[in-house]
């Protein structure tokens, strides 16, 4: 499959499973739904625990990066 059939993340707007290999295989169910497709990249996001954000927010803004969690697991001190 190439980069113009290949699915589109209707989290990131980016391909299905990620812009490395597009169509190659499925990507992640969102945890806010399972039945939605998402890229890798966003389902590693939402895992992670940055944030599962609902369908009417998509797609998300990738200028501004996620809040990354420190190596403990926890949130870093605000």
């Amino acid at each position: 499959m190439n980069a113009i059939d290949a699915p589109i993340c209707p989290r990131c707007l980016r391909h299905i499973p990620n812009d490395t290999s597009p169509g190659a295989y499925s990507g992640a169910g969102s945890r806010w739904d399972r039945s939605i497709e998402i890229c890798s990249p966003c389902g590693f996001g939402e895992a992670a625990g940055r944030g599962v954000i609902p369908p009417d927010q998509w797609p998300i803004d990738l200028s501004q990066p996620p809040e990354k969690l420190n190596f403990t697991g926890k949130w870093p001190a605000q």
